[in-house]
């Protein structure tokens, strides 16, 4: 047989085995944000300028938690929450979808989950009513 057939054969199982090696892409950041359950309790208006609500944990995955005062009526699916991350930034936005039906005031919870972050520290914030309520550094637990 001739060279270049035997070079067509080489070249076929190289490719081939190239197509199968595992990929060495990292796989894609996921995020998932949304309102805990109903209202958390009554808030006062002192709730209001509050900083006290928010939490985190990093370690394999980014797990937030965080409060929003809002009309207690209706209480569920009140929120649009999105996320966005840019570089070493994760911005969590939150607008109130319902009108404000009750002459009350509720603490309601938004958890946001991240997976697959590439880097080991983050600045969060977290939008509400146009203004940033939130702004907090975290960084990856060992």
């Amino acid at each position: 047989m001739s060279r270049v057939f035997w070079f067509g054969v080489l070249a076929c199982l190289i490719l081939s085995l190239l197509a199968c090696s595992e990929s060495t892409t990292k796989p894609k950041t996921e995020s998932l944000v949304y309102q805990v359950g109903r209202c958390q309790g009554s808030a006062g208006i002192t709730a209001l300028g509050e900083d006290s609500c928010f939490t985190a944990t990093f370690t394999q995955n980014l797990l937030i938690d965080f409060c929003l005062v809002a009309n207690c009526c209706p209480d569920t699916n009140r929120f649009v929450l999105n996320t966005l991350i840019n570089s070493d930034t994760i911005l969590i936005t939150a607008a109130d979808t319902a009108a404000s039906l009750c002459r009350c005031l509720c603490d309601y919870t938004v958890r946001a989950e991240f997976q697959n972050l590439p880097l080991s520290q983050y600045l969060v914030l977290c939008s509400y009513k146009d203004s940033i309520i939130y702004r907090e550094i975290v960084t990856r637990e060992n």
